[in-house]
């Protein structure tokens, strides 16, 4: 006895109607992406870039910070996206920059005032020297401060000099001996005090004396001349 053939129902596949996803899908997104080196080797330096303030021989610091901030920005340029840290090297490049700006700017302004005073100061010696010399005591006294006229009477300077006259010959002529003042502030941290030596020539030879000035409304004027113990 023939049996009918059966006919089988194919069952559609669950899978078939999913799309194929990509194999490289989800890798952009799980990839890791590291902080450049030298990103953070500038912002260290950026960060010690303070201490050129402290000492300008540390004005090394700013300038390395800078460099590695540009090697930094072309490392990340060219990392095709796999390297961060542009940011820090971009801070970095800001502070370091304005740091050594800063400390550059600071030290021509104080290397010019430093310049103004020595003129000023050499002045007030040179035409101090020549009223001296001239035997001019009283208006010599024209350079003294309000405190070195306290101290210092005219007829004390007539006499300190004439005595050097006497033992050295005449006085030729008075200069500042061109090293660096030494620069102060006064014990109550309001005037601005310099302290240099004078070289005065005399007939004799040269003798060289401690001049002590001080600051007021921008002019120096002499504090005490010879000092205490010369």
């Amino acid at each position: 006895m023939a049996h009918p053939a059966v006919q089988l129902e194919e069952k559609p596949d669950p899978l078939a109607e999913l799309q194929k996803m990509s194999t490289t899908a989800g890798v952009a997104s799980a990839q890791y992406v590291a902080i450049n080196i030298a990103s953070v080797v500038a912002m260290l330096f950026a960060l010690a870039s303070g201490l050129v303030f402290v000492t300008p021989l540390l004005l090394f610091v700013p300038v390395f910070g800078l460099v590695a901030s540009f090697v930094a920005l072309r490392q990340i340029s060219n990392s095709a996206g796999t390297q961060s840290g542009r940011w820090l090297a971009i801070g970095a490049i800001v502070l370091c920059f304005g740091c050594a700006s800063v400390k550059v700017g600071l030290t021509i302004y104080n290397q010019q005032r430093i310049h103004a005073d020595e003129q000023k100061i050499g002045a007030v010696v040179e035409q101090f020297g020549n009223d001296v010399r001239d035997s001019k005591y009283a208006e010599a006294m024209r350079f003294y401060s309000p405190t070195g006229k306290a101290a210092t009477k005219w007829t004390d300077v007539r006499d300190y000099w004439e005595a050097a006259k006497r033992a050295g010959g005449p006085i030729i002529n008075m200069h500042w001996n061109g090293i660096e003042p030494s620069f102060a502030m006064s014990p109550q941290g309001d005037v601005r005090t310099a302290t240099i030596i004078v070289i005065v020539k005399m007939g004799a030879g040269d003798q060289r004396v401690t001049m002590l000035l001080s600051q007021t409304n921008n002019d120096w004027v002499i504090d005490e001349f010879p000092i205490a113990g010369q």
